[in-house]
C-alpha cells in the first residue's frame, strides 16, 4: 500500500461485514446502504421515522404502512423499501395520474438542517428537466409525514436488468452511461450530487431508455455522521461508493464521486461484474487501495472504452472526470457508441446518396440548358444568313505574285 494513501476503515467498524473474510455478499446484497441492520425492512423504516431530533416517534411513524387515502393520493400498494424510506404507487386525486409516492425515513439524529436541505433539493428537482430524469411533483408534509412524488416510470430497474445478463454490447453500454451521465450533468449545475447513484436507482424503461431515480432523497450529512463506524449513517451503496465516500471525507464529495458510480456501472455492464469482490470489509478496503482489473482481461472491451471507464473509476479525483458532462463527451466521440454509430452509420449511407442525386440534377441541368442554347442560336442565325455572313467575312484572296514582283520594296511591305 502506498503510505500517501488514505487508511481504509477497519472490517470491524462496518456494521453489515460478515464474521468470515472470504465470505462474498452477492451483488444484490451490496445493493443494499451500509447503516440498513439486518431484519425485516418494513419494521426498519418503521422504527427510523422520528420527530427530527427528539428521538421519539412522530404524530405518524407508522411509515411501512400508509392508510389507503393519504391527503390527495389513493394509496395503491408498496414498490418497495430502503434505508432511505418507502415507496409506493398512488393515484393523484386532483390531476388524476399515477405517481410514485416516497416517505423518506428521517434518523433521530437529524436536526431541522438536513429537512430543510430535503425540502429545497427536492424543490431544485422539480426545476430540472432532462429525458434520462424521473420529474419531482410534489412535496410535503401529511398528518407528520414528510412526501415526495414523481413520475411513475414503468419499466424495470438496471439491478433486475443485470442479473439477467452476463454483459452488454460496448455501443449499447456506452449509450446507456452517456444518456445518465448527461442527466447527472444538469443536476449537478443545480448544486445537487446524488450520492448514491447504482443499479438499483435506475430504471429503464419499456423503450430501453434510462431514468435516474431518487434524487430527492439525496442529502448531505454532518460532520459527526459521515463515518462507516456503528454510530454512522447511510452514505452511499458499498460497491458502487467512491474513495472519498468510503473515507467520509464529505469536503470532497462532489460530481466527480457521482462519476465514479457511473464508471462501476459501466465496469458492470461490461464484464458481467462489480470491479472488487470479496466481503463487505474487503471491497471498501479494496476500493481505496487497488485499481480493478481492466475490463478487457475479463471480456472483449473496446480499448477506447476501457480507457474512458478506468478513467471514470480513478481512485484519485485529480485522475478522475472532473464533470459528469466531460465523461459523456469523451463516450459521445466513441465511433462505437450507440448514437454516435447510429450517425456515422447514416452519414455513410446517405451521403452517396445525397451527393449521387445532386450529380444527377446537375447532369440533366446542364444538357437540357445546352439543347435550349443550340435552339435559341438556329432560330436567331438560319442555316442560308450563316453561309452568306460567312462567305462575306470570307479573308480575300492575295495578289499575284506577278503583281508583287513588279511592286516596289516599299509598296510591298
Amino acid at each position: 500500500m502506498d503510505p500517501d494513501d488514505p487508511i481504509p476503515p477497519s472490517p470491524k467498524q462496518v456494521r453489515a461485514a460478515p464474521a468470515q473474510e472470504d465470505e462474498s455478499p452477492a451483488p444484490e446484497e451490496l445493493e443494499e446502504t451500509i447503516a440498513d441492520p439486518p431484519g425485516d425492512k418494513s419494521s426498519r423504516v418503521n422504527s427510523a421515522h422520528r420527530e427530527p431530533g427528539t428521538g421519539h416517534p412522530g404524530r405518524s411513524h407508522v411509515v411501512g404502512a400508509l392508510p389507503g387515502k393519504f391527503g390527495r393520493y389513493l394509496i395503491e400498494c408498496k414498490l418497495g423499501e430502503g434505508g432511505m424510506g418507502a415507496v409506493y404507487r398512488a393515484h393523484d386525486t386532483q390531476l388524476d395520474r399515477k405517481v410514485a409516492l416516497k416517505t423518506p425515513s428521517f434518523s433521530d439524529r437529524d436536526g431541522p438542517d438536513v429537512m430543510e436541505r430535503f425540502y429545497r433539493e427536492a424543490r431544485a428537482m422539480a426545476t430540472v428537466q432532462h429525458a434520462n430524469l424521473c420529474p419531482v411533483f410534489d412535496v410535503g408534509e401529511i398528518e407528520g409525514v414528510h412526501y415526495l412524488t414523481m413520475a411513475l416510470i414503468e419499466g424495470h430497474s438496471l439491478s433486475d436488468d443485470l442479473k439477467q445478463r452476463t454483459s452488454y454490447p460496448s455501443s449499447d453500454a456506452a449509450m446507456m452511461i452517456r444518456k445518465l451521465a448527461l442527466a447527472l450533468e444538469s443536476v449537478h449545475k443545480c448544486g445537487i450530487v446524488h450520492r448514491d447513484v447504482k443499479p438499483g436507482n435506475v430504471m429503464v424503461r419499456t423503450d430501453g431508455d434510462p431514468i435516474l431515480m431518487d434524487f430527492g432523497l439525496a442529502r448531505q450529512r454532518r460532520e459527526e455522521d459521515a463515518t462507516l463506524t456503528i454510530e454512522g449513517d447511510v452514505l452511499g451503496t458499498p460497491a458502487y461508493m467512491s474513495p472519498e465516500q468510503v473515507n467520509g471525507s464529505l469536503d470532497q464529495i462532489g460530481p466527480w464521486t457521482d462519476v465514479y458510480a457511473l464508471g462501476v456501472i459501466l465496469y458492470q455492464m461490461l464484464t458481467g461484474r462489480l470491479p472488487f469482490t470479496g466481503s463487505l470489509g474487503s471491497i471498501l478496503t479494496k476500493i481505496v487501495t487497488e485499481n480493478p482489473t481492466p475490463p478487457s482481461e475479463i471480456h472483449d472491451v473496446d480499448p477506447k472504452l476501457e480507457t474512458i471507464c478506468m478513467r471514470a473509476m480513478a481512485r484519485r479525483i485529480e485522475d478522475r472526470y472532473s464533470t459528469a458532462g466531460d465523461l459523456a463527451s469523451d463516450l459521445h466521440r466513441l465511433p462505437t457508441s450507440g448514437e454516435s454509430a447510429a450517425r456515422l452509420e447514416v452519414e455513410a449511407e446517405t451521403r452517396p446518396a445525397v451527393w449521387g442525386a445532386w450529380g444527377l440534377l446537375l447532369i440533366g441541368t446542364s444538357v437540357v440548358l445546352l439543347i435550349i442554347g443550340a435552339v435559341i442560336m438556329a432560330q436567331q442565325y438560319p442555316k442560308t444568313d450563316v453561309a452568306e455572313d460567312l462567305n462575306a467575312k470570307a479573308i480575300p484572296a492575295p495578289e499575284s505574285t506577278e503583281t508583287l514582283a513588279s511592286s516596289p520594296p516599299d509598296e510591298r511591305w
